[in-house]
């Protein structure tokens, strides 16, 4: 979805909004932090796009998916997910996810 809406296509941020809701709301991690991904590192990088770029899905595209448009898309998603955790809070994924 966040590649649909790096591209401007119609009704993706609606969409986006509730799914994105959903996971917060359910504990599933919705920022680069709770996946444990270090965007600093450019090997952590080339590995998430050249196993992305392998997807089925980027091939079903109206639009060709590069390795740019999946950094955005990707970033894009940590800004929508860090938003959603500053409005709603994480409580739901600390419950699940907390170190006992």
């Amino acid at each position: 979805m966040c590649m649909e809406d790096t591209m401007a296509l119609p009704g993706r941020k609606e969409e986006m909004q509730k799914v994105g809701e959903f996971l917060q709301k359910v504990g599933l991690p919705i920022t680069w932090e709770q996946v444990h991904f270090d965007s600093s590192s450019q090997a952590d990088w080339d590995t998430f796009i050249k196993v992305a770029l392998q997807q089925w899905f980027c091939h079903n595209e109206p639009f060709s998916v590069t390795a740019d448009i999946i950094k955005a898309a990707f970033t894009r998603a940590d800004e929508f997910g860090r938003s959603l955790k500053d409005k709603h809070g994480d409580a739901p994924y600390q419950a699940i996810h907390k170190k006992k």
